[in-house]
Formats: C-alpha cells, sequence, structure tokens
C-alpha cells in the first residue's frame, strides 16, 4: 500500500481499495467501522491498516510457526505439492536460509519418495525448486500406480462378487423344513429378471417357459411315472395269475373224487 499511495487521487480511494481486497471475518468486523456514527469510524487508509495491525497481529506467531514447522511431516497419503507449498510457508515465517531449504525437506519426506530422489538431492547443482519438481514428479506417478491398483483390485473384487452372486442364485434355496427347493425367491426373481436369467435352471439366454430344462425334467417325471405305473400292472398281473391259479387248484379238488365216494 505504501508502495502504490501514489496510484490513488485521494483517501477515499485508498480506504477503497482496502476494503476491496477483504473478506470473510475481516471484512464483517470492519464493517461497523465504516459507517457514519460509529465513535472509532475508520475514514483514512492510515487507520484502516493501524486497525488490522492492532486486531489480527499475533506476537507469539514466529513461535508457533516454528513449532508447526519442526513438527511438519509429509505422510504417505498428503498431497506433494500441498505439503511443499505448507512447507514454504512455514519455512518463510521462521526465516530459514533458503539454502536450508533442500536439507529440511527431505528430512520430513516418506522413506520411498526421499530414497527415489536421492541422486538429485546429493546433487549440489539441483536447486530446491528443481528437487521439488523431481519430488512432484515422482509422487504424481506413484499416486497414479497405487489409483490403477485399487482399481484393478476394485474390478477383481466386483467380479468375485458377481460369481458369488451367480453361485447363489444356481443353488437351490433350502425351505424350512430342510428340504432343497428350486423355486427363487421373491429377491432371488428380481435379480433373475435384471440379470435376464431363467428362473428354472439360472441361465441366461432364454425364459423359463423355453427352459430345456423343464422339458428334460418332464421326460424325467413321465418316464418315472410310466415306470410306476408298469410296475403296478406287473403286481397286478402277478396277483391275478396267482390268483386264478389257486382258483383252478380248487377247481381240481373239487372234480376229483374222493376215497369214500370210491
Amino acid at each position: 500500500m505504501l508502495k502504490c499511495a501514489d496510484h490513488f487521487d485521494n483517501e477515499k480511494a485508498k480506504c477503497a481499495h482496502i476494503e476491496g481486497r477483504l473478506g470473510g471475518d475481516a471484512a464483517r468486523n470492519l464493517a461497523p467501522y465504516l459507517r457514519d456514527g460509529h465513535p472509532d469510524k475508520l475514514d483514512a487508509a492510515d487507520k484502516l491498516l493501524d486497525h488490522f495491525w492492532k486486531e489480527y497481529y499475533n506476537p507469539a506467531r514466529d513461535e508457533e510457526a516454528l513449532d508447526e514447522f519442526e513438527d511438519l511431516v509429509m505422510s504417505k497419503t498428503d498431497d506433494f505439492t500441498q505439503f511443499k507449498n505448507k512447507f514454504v510457508r512455514l519455512a518463510g515465517e521462521c526465516c530459514k536460509p533458503k539454502s536450508e531449504w533442500k536439507k529440511e525437506l527431505k528430512r520430513r519426506l516418506p522413506i520411498g519418495l526421499a530414497n527415489a530422489t536421492t541422486a538429485q538431492y546429493l546433487d549440489k547443482n539441483v536447486t530446491f525448486d528443481t528437487y521439488c519438481r523431481h519430488l512432484a514428479e515422482i509422487a504424481s506417478n506413484y499416486r497414479q500406480t497405487q489409483r490403477r491398483s485399487k482399481k484393478h483390485e476394485t474390478g477383481a473384487s466386483t467380479d468375485s462378487k458377481k460369481r458369488d452372486k451367480a453361485a447363489t442364485l444356481t443353488t437351490p434355496t433350502t425351505t424350512t423344513v430342510g428340504r432343497k427347493s428350486n423355486k427363487p425367491t421373491k429377491e432371488d426373481m428380481e435379480r433373475l429378471i435384471a440379470e435376464g436369467r431363467c428362473f428354472t435352471c439360472r441361465e441366461v439366454g432364454h425364459q423359463s417357459r423355453e427352459c430345456p430344462q423343464k422339458e428334460k425334467k418332464r421326460q424325467e417325471e413321465d418316464a418315472r411315472v410310466q415306470s410306476i405305473v408298469a410296475e403296478v400292472l406287473r403286481k397286478q398281473s402277478a396277483s391275478v395269475g396267482s390268483l386264478a391259479k389257486r382258483s383252478r387248484t380248487n377247481q381240481d379238488k373239487l372234480n376229483t373224487p374222493s376215497e369214500s365216494e370210491n
């Protein structure tokens, strides 16, 4: 503000410039001081700057910045660019010489990232800014690899769930009395419809009324019934034959004269 004071025509323009650069709580807290009738109205640029200095100056900021700087460590999940920006801000507030920034940054990095840039760190011709560009590139590649790996794992997990789901659909449900039943539940039917599967065999490509397994089961059932009928008829025939034989035997006995009659 002091360097560009001659850019403004009057005091009001200077105040407007300062007010225009404010936002958030600072702007809301300043608003009452700009109204007519306020006992401490701020109507000059110097008054505005003095007001902000008194309101927001933190005498312990240097110590707090130093403590925050000493505690600053980058984790594996941190974004390097955001971490680097915070490092630069705190290093500046602590008045750390830039010649020490490279060393200070390295000891705060994850081991993998620090080891991957050992050559650039040891090269005295590599400046802090160049060193940071190498770190940003490696960190970006590492994050992309992580995302691809996670995506692959998610895809594999999804495929596994689909296989488990299909296996569940093809497994007959169990009734309350412990017997197996091929009749799908309501939830199964909703899934089968959504996936275009047959209610009978749980396979895709046809509907239940066209299911080849249903026709096969019908033929097997017909064959079973015919077998039962044939067995019943065989037993009935054998029973009738036995009765006829006994009847003939009895008739023969009746037709044969007894010894007393002779």
